[in-house]
């Protein structure tokens, strides 16, 4: 039969159709025909997350044992008048410390004279911590000399109570320890170390038994090696008192001490006329040679000076 055209291509284009439709069909791999339908991957709809089954993984749990640290701004440290405006001080106090409208060094110094010999807990409490204090909390108020004078005449308040604060001593070991104090008020508190031990131990014999005794006597040799000011020097007058009065604070040693320093070249000029002076004080005849050259080439007419009393001092006129 014959066709006509047009029913011919209807047929050319359902063929055509047919072959499209045979050669884009997307062929499994090995894999997939080996897994079946039932096990192929099928790939997300967009938008929706992937189910992965025993692939995905367990949200990690919190560690309950570490305490969450709150994210709060740092403390500001307190200076001494934050800490001593809490602290309900009296009235004499207070002009002391710095927190009474007159701020004058001389309304603060007739204050600190005039502290009683029996101060309460509180009032002792307050006065450590102005003395612990830096020059930075009254820079704006005080001259530095001023300021440590004020820390002078109180501490020696409390040296006169007639009960002793028990921990007085630990206090001022502390602070002539911190490096942070000004020189001046550490060679401060190595001068009242002296009028403490009078006052802890009136019994010499006493301060043997005491573990303080070593602590003070520990603290005076540590400060004759700080010879580049005048803290060694300080030291040596101190330790020749002491020993004078207390056995165990051997007079020998502390003689034999400023020997080492007079005659060390590397030693402060203040602590090594000083060293001159305690040797000359102990009878340290030992000394007399060095001190005969140091009379000639003495850095200065001071140290010279000071050479030259020594020798005077000691009985030798050569």
């Amino acid at each position: 039969m014959k066709k006509s055209p047009m029913l011919v291509a209807v047929l050319a284009l359902v063929a055509v159709l047919a072959l499209a439709l045979l050669f884009g069909r997307k062929h499994p791999t090995g894999a997939e025909r080996e897994e079946g339908p039932a096990q192929r991957k099928t790939e997300p709809q967009r938008g929706v997350a992937e189910d992965r089954g025993v692939d995905r993984k367990p949200a990690v749990a919190a560690d309950s044992t570490k305490p969450a640290v709150p994210a709060v701004p740092e403390k500001a440290r307190l200076t001494a008048q934050q800490t001593l405006a809490a602290m309900n001080l009296p009235q004499n106090i207070r002009i002391i410390v710095g927190l009474a409208p007159d701020k004058s060094y001389q309304k603060r110094s007739k204050a600190a004279h005039s502290l009683v010999r029996h101060l309460t807990t509180n009032e002792i409490l307050g006065i450590y911590v102005f003395l612990e204090s830096g020059y930075d909390d009254y820079k704006n108020e005080l001259q530095p000399l001023e300021f440590e004078s004020i820390r002078n005449d109180t501490l020696e308040a409390l040296l006169r109570q007639e009960e002793l604060p028990g921990d007085l001593g630990k206090q001022m070991l502390k602070m002539y320890g911190d490096p942070a104090q000004n020189v001046v008020w550490r060679d401060y508190c190595i001068q009242h170390f002296k009028p403490y031990c009078e006052a802890k131990w009136k019994d010499a014999a006493a301060a043997t038994d005491d573990p303080e005794w070593a602590d003070i006597t520990n603290a005076y040799w540590r400060a004759t090696r700080e010879t580049g000011n005048t803290m060694a020097g300080t030291a040596l007058i101190g330790m020749r008192l002491v020993a004078d009065k207390y056995p165990a604070l051997s007079k020998e040693q502390v003689a034999k001490r400023a020997q080492e320093l007079a005659v060390d070249d590397a030693c402060g000029e203040a602590s090594r006329i000083t060293a001159l002076r305690v040797c000359a004080q102990m009878g340290q005849k030992d000394v007399v040679p060095q001190a005969r050259v140091l009379s000639q080439t003495g850095q200065n007419i001071m140290l010279r000076c000071a050479a030259i009393a020594t020798i005077g001092d000691l009985g030798d006129r050569s």
